[in-house]
């Protein structure tokens, strides 16, 4: 689904933008400095409601300002909009207007692919960064996935807790729902690299000469049926 216009205010260095993108495409000329990578920042937030820099809401924001704002329409007129308020470090998103509870109920209604000089990490970096990023695309395309990752997570720092406390009880209380949504997210995982490395080798051998790739999962555990 393609962006329509594109409404920011202050966005960095962005004090008020508000642009038409043509279905044909658009470039951005300019010299150094001057907020082409801001634009393309604040094109993306609507994807994840996040920087696609790592930076905080706060470092978004135009220094000094009152926050900022971001409005998206897509060419079948859905608009998604996020506002972050400086004063009380709430972050607003709306979907046509309507106000979305969880910032998880806005996700995947705009999906943009971003090439940036760190992607090199997932190839060059540790594991961590190969799961964040697909965590991130999994979240994007499966809300099932998303749960199950959520529950994961909110499981293992109470079972953690438990843990510091020396409260075995407790801490076995949450093997179930480790169990149940740690198989989840590892079928999704699973599932995603089997679908994925036959196009991930075809696009290798529109390259060049074919090569004797193959796209594997290593985890710590191994789903059993």
């Amino acid at each position: 689904m393609r962006a329509a216009s594109l409404v920011v205010r202050s966005v960095r260095n962005l004090t008020d933008a508000e642009l038409v993108l043509p279905a044909r495409g658009i470039a951005l000329l300019g010299p150094n400095g001057h907020g082409k990578t801001n634009l393309l920042e604040a094109l993306a937030y609507p994807v994840l409601f996040r920087s696609l820099r790592g930076a905080r809401d706060r470092e978004v924001a135009r220094f000094g300002g009152p926050g900022f704002h971001v409005g998206l329409v897509r060419e079948d007129g859905l608009a998604i909009a996020v506002t972050w308020d400086a004063a009380g470090g709430r972050k607003r998103v709306t979907i046509d207007g309507a106000d979305c509870p969880r910032i998880t109920d806005a996700l995947g209604h705009w999906l943009a692919v971003a090439f940036l000089p760190t992607d090199l990490a997932l190839v060059q970096g540790g594991a961590a960064e190969r799961r964040r990023w697909l965590d991130r695309m999994l979240s994007l395309a499966h809300p099932a996935y998303l749960g199950a990752l959520l529950r994961y997570r909110a499981a293992v720092a109470q079972r953690n807790a438990a843990l510091r406390r020396h409260d075995g009880p407790s801490a076995a209380a949450f093997d179930g729902v480790l169990a149940a949504s740690g198989a989840a997210v590892l079928r999704h995982r699973l599932d995603w690299v089997a679908t994925a490395g036959g196009a991930w080798r075809e696009a290798l051998d529109g390259l060049g000469e074919p090569l004797p790739v193959e796209l594997r999962y290593r985890g710590a555990s191994e789903l059993v049926e």
